[in-house]
């Protein structure tokens, strides 16, 4: 019961702090508008609110972000997928890829097969490499053979459009 009232009360807590932040973009607004009234009538840009506004939006995100996970109101892939109609794959878990491949200089399709070979890889870093390989086989991209097939059949048809003009131009020659 307890755990349940902390959860509560950090959703209360985002509830009223991601009310409050809201009207930053009141200020933001205000901010773009007197820079753009600034630069561009005044002719007297500054160089500090671009920064500011950075701030300002970052704020607003962070802040009205929990606001919005606490009210249930996020728009889920799952959910847009099935308005939208498309399909979802089970993607990449960034702290994985990140915290594994980045700091010793390898993004996730880099090939790792040797290191892993010389056991100098360690198993976070080798699931990064199959969470690479699981996202590709669950997005069924089209296989190179059909790839192949369709640009031989455009480069058929290319050079019997091409003969076929040729042949105009060479009866055209002989008729005169």
């Amino acid at each position: 019961m307890k755990v349940q009232n902390f959860l509560l009360a950090a959703d209360h807590i985002s509830t009223w702090a991601g009310k409050a932040v809201a009207w930053l973009i009141m200020v933001l607004m205000s901010v773009v508008c007197i820079e753009v009234f600034k630069r561009y009538i005044l002719n007297a840009p500054t160089a500090w609110i671009f920064d500011f506004d950075n701030m300002l939006y970052g704020t607003l995100f962070m802040m009205c972000g929990a606001y919005t996970l606490a009210q249930d109101a996020h728009v889920s892939l799952g959910r847009l997928s099935r308005e939208l109609g498309f399909r979802v794959a089970d993607g990449l878990h960034d702290r994985v890829i990140f915290r594994e491949l980045f700091p010793i200089g390898l993004t996730a399709l880099d090939p790792i097969e040797e290191g892993a070979i010389n056991g100098s890889l360690t198993a976070s870093q080798i699931s990064a490499r199959r969470e690479i390989e699981q996202l590709l086989v669950a997005l069924a991209l089209p296989t190179r053979a059909p790839g192949v097939e369709h640009m031989e059949s455009r480069r058929l048809w290319r050079d019997r459009v091409l003969g076929y003009y040729h042949e105009l131009a060479r009866d055209a020659e002989t008729a005169h």
